[in-house]
């Protein structure tokens, strides 16, 4: 399990006894989250806040430790734990919560939508792209399509840039607005 943080740790957090130990959250694509601890001793910067609410708009548990002031995303409330302070002691508890949640929430796009995304990958032209981010604020840009993959059960469309954008995350693409639920 891939397990990130915002925020500034306990030392003894990163030093616990995980099998794989935490990271901090930077510029990591979301399909590379597993899960996320939040830690409320410094001020998380807009970015960060940012990454907390996508992680948690899609799905992946949270841990936030203390009074984290990211506004709740009350769809993604009950894969949320909050607590006031970290204890080494508790860690198997935090483990156990952790793998007893699902990883995501993701729902599959309209089976007719592929065809139209995997058109603009090979046409590598600019195209008008709209997604929800993180916050649910809509965004809009103007780019290429470069790639897109399966990982985890939630499949990804890759920007020019770079950034990796979740497929249920697309309000649009072309003009064409993205109907959710593929049925095979």
């Amino acid at each position: 399990m891939n397990i990130f943080y915002l925020g500034t740790p306990d030392p003894d957090f990163v030093s616990g006894t995980w099998a794989k130990p935490p990271r901090p959250l930077e510029s990591q694509p979301l399909y590379e989250v597993d899960a996320l601890f939040v830690f409320a001793g410094a001020d998380l910067s807009l970015e960060e806040q940012q990454i907390c609410q996508l992680v948690e708009r899609s799905g992946r548990p949270v841990v936030r430790v203390g009074a984290v002031k990211v506004p709740l995303h009350r769809g993604a409330i009950s894969n949320i734990l909050m607590i006031r302070e970290y204890a080494v002691a508790d860690q198997l508890s935090f483990r156990a919560w952790l793998d007893s949640r699902p990883r995501t929430n993701y729902q599959s796009i309209d089976c007719s939508f592929y065809d139209r995304i995997e058109a603009a990958i090979v046409a590598g032209l600019p195209i008008e792209i709209t997604f929800r981010q993180g916050d649910g604020e809509v965004t809009s840009l103007n780019c290429s399509l470069k790639d897109r993959k399966t990982i985890n059960k939630e499949e990804y469309v890759q920007l020019e840039g770079g950034e990796w954008i979740r497929l249920d995350h697309l309000v649009s693409l072309g003009g064409t607005l993205v109907a959710n639920g593929c049925t095979v």
